[in-house]
């Protein structure tokens, strides 16, 4: 994937764009596509706690994600900022929405802007009105990457 910004243009993409390429894709259930957006070394932290964010556990974790995905996940807000996106996501199937934070860097020798960290902060019952958060380990937060 490339963006409009090059390596020697001084300017860098929008971030919000480069989310919504990011989320298209994670909502068309394609490995490559998904993975196209992200950097090899991307980290992920769930409520704090790191996740094994190597290709084989992401693999794994996208692909039982979609195998229960009953609806696109849906930015309901997204917020640019210096180093990325801060995003309301909403998992309409499973009842939740989650606060997340994105952000990008240049790689490939300066040419590719790749999604570098993920990290979700928060996770709440729809039902709830919002208010409880959802804690569930590990396994569950991988899931809930978009």
């Amino acid at each position: 994937m490339g963006s409009d910004a090059g390596p020697m243009s001084g300017t860098r993409p929008s971030f919000t764009t480069l989310y919504k390429a990011y989320l298209a894709a994670f909502n068309s259930h394609s490995l490559p596509e998904t993975f196209a957006h992200l950097s090899p070394n991307i980290r992920i932290t769930y409520l704090s706690n790191p996740i094994d964010s190597s290709a084989a556990a992401l693999e794994k974790a996208y692909t039982d994600h979609w195998a229960v995905l009953k609806a696109p996940m849906v930015a309901l807000a997204i917020e640019e900022f210096e180093e990325g996106v801060r995003c309301t996501l909403l998992d309409e199937g499973a009842g939740k929405v989650a606060k997340v934070v994105y952000w990008y860097a240049q790689e490939d020798g300066g040419n590719e802007w790749k999604h570098i960290k993920h990290e979700i902060l928060e996770v709440q019952n729809v039902s709830d009105g919002g208010g409880a958060k959802e804690n569930n380990g590990a396994d569950e937060a991988v899931t809930l990457n978009g």
